[in-house]
């Protein structure tokens, strides 16, 4: 509509969204200052990542929301319903009691064009609901970089706010938004906005309005160690788990170290979530945030194991990726809702385990160290063919990193 040298005016057409809201208290920003103690924006949002599990952290307002609004979209929903991710990520600021310390702040993911004509599915949390924005005009301060803070955006629009302060058109009485565009895993290109309304803007809720240590892992017995392996013990357990036939020789993520600066570049601009393992992932997370027969949010666990059977065909397998349900004591788990998924309670086991660190994003990485450890067993009484690949840690953790293969002893 406009475009200034500093700023421009903006029309967004009505439109649908999903949103939660918190009160916040600015004073309690834990990124305050991230630059003073982090070389760069990926570390600090690393750390930030990293201590959402940290009990003596506080988890700041924009995690919790935006977990609440992921959940929704993967599947947590009436429908079990999965709802594209899309961009941006908008945040609806309001002061409370003329306090400058305290906000409102309503986090909303937009559903997409997909959903212009159809009927959203109902949250199952009741602290997310549905909202259907009328067209809007606004004020739009786009600006490069890191927004991690309260800081940084404040800065932002108070510049915003400098650069329209002569204007007779502009809605503060009613908050401010802001945008961001990208993934924590994006490091170039990044964009966010400040959005500050114009006169006659006018915001609907529609349904379910909202009301005014890191992660456990399976326990085992070493019976035997060597400088290469280990054989454990593990005991019977129950694990959640999905399935996929694939060729994976195919893998888009074989070679992933020729094709990019890192593992971060790899993520970020690969084709890593086209991946079964990722896919499957996706699957088992969305079980455990709730898409189950008791809508029951369950604790993520470690490791997440991978296991590989060969089939008839020449190069397929069968990939079983599966999440560990917890101990006994924890409680029999719910029932899947989607058919691809299912709950598999294995014997216990004799394991033969090679650990190793650093990034495996493909399956020529495990499936090298495979054959190493299958070299060192020559000899000893094993399965052949088949084996586990094992992940311990989330993609934002940098150090210690922890991956595994199995081979089961016959």
């Amino acid at each position: 509509m406009e475009t200034h040298d500093d700023y421009t005016v903006v029309r967004y057409p009505a439109s649908k969204w999903v949103c939660t809201s918190l009160e916040v208290d600015l004073t309690q920003d834990h990124m305050k200052g991230w630059q003073d103690k982090f070389e760069n924006g990926m570390m600090a949002m690393i750390w930030k990542m990293q201590n959402k599990k940290n009990k003596n952290v506080e988890a700041d307002a924009s995690s919790i929301m935006f977990d609440k609004l992921f959940k929704y979209i993967i599947g947590v929903n009436s429908a079990a319903e999965q709802i594209a991710m899309t961009a941006p990520v908008t945040t609806y600021r309001t002061q409370i009691d003329n306090n400058p310390n305290m906000e409102k702040q309503e986090m909303c993911f937009w559903t997409g064009t997909p959903w212009e004509d159809k009927e959203l599915p109902e949250p199952i949390n009741e602290d997310v609901y549905l909202q259907d924005r009328e067209s809007m005009d606004v004020f739009v301060r786009t600006f490069p970089g890191w927004a991690i803070s309260h800081d940084d955006w404040l800065e932002q629009e108070q510049a915003l706010e400098e650069s329209i302060s002569d204007r007779d058109d502009v809605d503060m009485e009613n908050g401010w938004y802001t945008a961001g565009y990208n993934s924590p895993f994006e490091l170039t290109g990044r964009t966010n906005d400040i959005w500050i309304p114009k006169m006659a803007t006018e915001v609907k809720n529609k349904k379910n309005q909202p009301k005014s240590d890191r992660y456990d892992t399976i326990s085992y017995n070493v019976l035997e160690k060597t400088e290469n392996y280990e054989l454990r013990e593990y005991p019977e357990s129950t694990w959640v788990c999905t399935s996929m036939v694939t060729d994976p020789t195919k893998d888009p993520m074989n070679g992933w170290e020729d094709d990019y600066a890192n593992a971060w570049d790899a993520m970020a601009n690969g084709p890593w979530e086209d991946q079964p393992s990722s896919q499957m992932f996706q699957k088992l997370f969305a079980y455990i945030a709730g898409m189950n027969a008791d809508y029951e949010t369950i604790d993520m666990t470690t490791p997440v194991t991978t296991y590989h059977t060969p089939t008839t065909k020449d190069n397929m397998e069968t990939q079983t990726q599966c999440f560990w349900m917890g101990y006994p004591e924890d409680g029999k788990p719910p029932q899947p809702m989607r058919k691809d998924t299912f709950i598999r309670e294995r014997k216990a086991m004799k394991l033969y385990v090679r650990q190793f660190g650093g990034w495996a994003l493909s399956y020529d990485d495990y499936h090298k160290e495979y054959e190493t450890l299958k070299a060192d067993l020559k000899g000893k009484s094993i399965k052949e063919n088949t084996y586990y690949d094992l992940s311990y840690n989330s993609p934002f953790e940098v150090r210690n990193r922890r991956n595994e293969i199995w081979i089961e002893q016959a």
